[in-house]
This record gives structure tokens, sequence and C-alpha cells, in this order.
């Protein structure tokens, strides 16, 4: 009888602690919950793989960081930016995205607001801006030579200018189309920043529709191990927390 006891416990111990991990991941409406927010790398011989896991990055404000030319970018690591972009001279493809570049003054809200959201709503405009990117990243090696220390970097697409737009991005010789906006977060390896430091915010000079964010954290800094250890590790890691639970319990019910 005192097994059963112990197996429900465990067994309700666990839909509690799932349900926790849960509540907290929809507890921050700006994270993107489409998609998890690691990195595993692998050696190309199979020998040794590399996992960095930005999840707790992602934050309830945005990172906020401002180039040379001053303008201004309000990111969110695995998740959406809260500042919108709601120019009041042009339509952008995006209202919101995972950075977002603003520059100039804000113009003062009407009664009712001049602009319109993507959702067809009065709102008030933002400063001049555009959403640099969108949706889940590409995720890639800073340098591919030094896996554990070299930094991680997160690729994300966005959207070429609208017609409206008065910044057009460059031309593709081929199919005659612009080319997308498009940013990428690099994060360097500093196991002396715990949480995450935004460092530098950067346009490229020679084409402006491509921009750099860069960080530094501990996040970057691989935790690494063989292919078979971390499969095993992974398998018995279940197992070992639920022996832990119905030792608990066993001891809780004596």
């Amino acid at each position: 009888m005192a097994s059963r006891h112990v197996v429900a416990l465990a067994s309700a111990l666990t839909v509690v602690m799932c349900a926790s991990v849960a509540t907290v991941q929809a507890a921050n409406p700006q994270c993107d919950p489409s998609y998890e927010c690691k990195f595993v790398y692998t050696a190309p011989d199979g020998s040794k793989s590399h996992t960095f896991d930005f999840t707790s990055l992602c934050s309830a404000t945005d990172y906020v960081l401002t180039d040379v030319k001053g303008h201004n970018y309000y990111a969110q690591i695995c998740g959406t930016a809260k500042q919108n972009c709601l120019p009041a001279t042009w339509q952008n493809t995006y209202e919101y995205g995972v950075a977002v570049q603003t520059w100039g003054q804000t113009p003062p809200c009407g009664n009712p607001p001049a602009c319109k959201s993507k959702q067809g709503q009065a709102a008030c405009c933002t400063a001049d801006c555009q959403v640099l990117g969108q949706g889940p990243p590409q995720w890639s090696l800073v340098d591919p030579s030094n896996p554990s220390t070299g930094g991680v970097q997160a690729h994300h697409q966005g959207a070429a200018a609208s017609d409206s737009d008065p910044f057009w991005c460059t031309f593709n010789p081929t199919t005659g189309a612009q080319y997308e906006r498009h940013v990428t977060f690099v994060f360097e390896c500093d196991p002396s920043v715990l949480h995450v430091e935004p460092i530098a915010a950067i346009q490229n000079v020679t084409n402006d529709c491509q921009y750099t964010l860069r960080f530094k954290t501990s996040k970057a800094c691989a935790a690494s191990g063989g292919r078979r250890a971390s499969a095993a590790a992974t398998a018995a890691a279940p197992t070992t927390w639920v022996a832990s639970v119905k030792n608990w319990a066993s001891s809780w019910l004596e």
C-alpha cells in the first residue's frame, strides 16, 4: 500500500513540476514559445557536442543599445521586443520583431492617434524606425575552430523595405528585388557575466540593411561532453529524479 502511495505522490510531483515550468515560460509574453532557445553544436567527427542554452536571457524588458550614429536598438533574445515600430510618414511590413531600430523624436500622440497598428486600430506613432528581424534564429558558431569559448551567433531575417519606406535596401542584381533587412545577435563568451551585458550595436557601412548587436554572457561558454556520455546523462536524468522523489516520499510516509 505504501509503495502505491509513493508512486502516486511521485507522479503528482512530476506533474506539478512540469506545470510550474510551463507557467514560468508563459509568464513572459515577450518570449517566443515556437522554438527552444538552445543551440547544440556537434563536432564534424561526432566525437563531441557543445550545448548553449540562452533560455534565461529572454527578458520582460528590452535590451537597449545605441550605435555610433545615435540610433537606438530595442532587442529581445529568443523573443519579441516590446518596442513597436509605427513611423508617421511610411508603413513598414512589420510592427514588431526581435529588434527595432529607432532614431529622431517621437511625435506627440494625437486624439485620435494618427497611426494604425497592423490590426487596423488607432495607435500612437513612434519615432522613425525599422524592424530588423523576425522569428526563430539560425544558430552558428562565431569561431568554428573554438566551439567552447569562441562565441555563438543568432541570425534573424527581416523583410525588404516596403514601397512607402524611403530607406530601401540594396538590390539583388540577379533577381532585381531588394535584399531583406537582417540582424545578427553575437554572443561573446564571458564567464564573469552570469546573465547578459549588451556591448555594441553596429549598422553595416556598405549595406545599411545589415545589423549586428553584440552581447557578453556566460551562456555562450559551452557545456560540453562526448555524445555517448551526454546521451547517457540525458537518459538517466528523469530516472534519477523520479528515484530521488520516491526516496523522499518513502521517508515522508514512514
